[in-house]
């Protein structure tokens, strides 16, 4: 049984606010309320209809609830039929054949608490927690860290890590069992690996329960895997590095992770990046500080000087009359940020160089200097 279309009754959108479900509940409710349509069978329908709209749309809980179900029967969930063989007790090899048919209405939700709950009605919990191991599923996501110089971080590049990884056993070749085993067709499945229900009208497939989706039954378990399918090695990945990474930014590699279950994709890597300090260079953001020293008589006269970037060195003009502590720009000679933002600026703290010891010369000239 399908679940009525509640906010088609109240015409109002799925994603309708509570302010909007309210006001067309009154606007219906007024229209078609039995003393404004006294002897009318079809209003008083029509309003009693209403209301339970109303009553579910209404209430959070209800509603979240209804918006399930209506999920899964437009899944196909409205109703199931189980094909029950002689050969084995709860499915069969084939779809379509005749049996027991469940079906549930909106009641039978709010009955059951919710939708895993309805699943567990249909299947008993037994059944239905193996129906969720061996479905298909993508793989475990792995996560790794990967330090890398502050240069690098600021270029970009490639780089290699090793992870460890669960690929499928070479010995066995994924099947769990030894590669000289005697094995023989599971007379379940019939050597497919897959039994079938009617789900809905539709043939629905799962892996077939007696042999765990092998197909096969007897034989002696992997030496190497343990019978799991799956080993664990050390795997060699060249990775990119987008220019501009930082502490923390962390990408994602696809397909790089746990091998998938029941055929399932394989899962995602995750890179997390640290990055190393710099003897000269301070990251803030997207832009670059460092400082340099100048002569008493480049502060005082002015002049030309060269100045480390991420980049390489470059020129930089010095006024005359800098004073120490002064910060300098070099505008675009910053970080290129990611996702294409706009690439940051380095600034030159300026620290004047005052000699400790001064020949007679010098000194001669700073005491004349002072007088002037």
């Amino acid at each position: 049984m399908a679940a009525k279309d509640y906010y088609a009754i109240l015409g109002v959108d799925k994603n309708a606010t509570e302010a909007q479900i309210k006001s067309a509940f009154r606007r219906l409710a007024k229209k078609y309320h039995p003393d404004a349509n006294p002897n009318n069978k079809s209003a008083e329908e029509k309003f009693k209809e209403i209301n339970e709209a109303y009553e579910v749309l209404s209430d959070k809980q209800k509603r979240a609830q209804y918006d399930q179900l209506r999920e899964a029967q437009s899944r196909g969930f409205s109703g199931f039929g189980f094909g029950y063989g002689p050969e084995y007790a709860g499915y069969t090899a084939g779809a379509g054949q005749s049996g027991a048919n469940f079906s549930f209405s909106f009641d039978d939700f709010g009955r059951f608490g919710g939708l895993g709950d309805i699943f567990s009605q249909i299947f008993d919990r037994g059944e239905f927690s193996r129906y969720q191991q061996y479905a298909p599923q993508k793989g475990q996501d792995i996560e790794t860290e990967l330090e890398i110089p502050f240069l690098q971080a600021i270029s970009g590049g490639t780089t290699v890590i090793q992870i460890p990884r669960s690929d499928t056993c070479s010995t066995c070749s994924g099947t769990g069992l030894q590669p000289s085993s005697r094995t023989q067709n599971c007379p379940h499945c019939h050597g497919r690996g897959t039994v079938q229900f009617a789900h809905g009208g539709f043939a629905v497939s799962r892996p077939c329960p007696y042999c765990n989706g092998r197909g096969k039954i007897g034989g002696n378990v992997c030496y190497d895997c343990q019978g799991r399918g799956e080993s664990t090695r050390t795997r060699k990945l060249r990775i990119t590095i987008p220019p501009g990474v930082d502490n923390g930014t962390r990408i994602r590699i696809r397909g790089e992770g746990g091998p998938g279950i029941s055929g399932g994709p394989r899962g995602d890597l995750y890179v997390t990046f640290r990055v190393q300090g710099h003897d000269t260079f301070e990251r803030k953001g997207n832009d670059i500080y460092t400082t340099v020293k100048i002569s008493l008589a480049q502060a005082l006269l002015g002049g030309e000087i060269e100045v480390p970037t991420v980049d390489g060195r470059v020129k930089m003009k010095i006024p005359a009359g800098t004073q120490p502590g002064t910060l300098m720009r070099l505008k675009g000679k910053g970080v290129s940020g990611l996702k294409g933002s706009k690439r940051g600026d380095q600034f030159v703290k300026i620290n004047v160089e005052i000699p400790r010891h001064l020949t007679p010369k010098q000194r001669k000239l700073i005491e004349e200097f002072s007088k002037a």
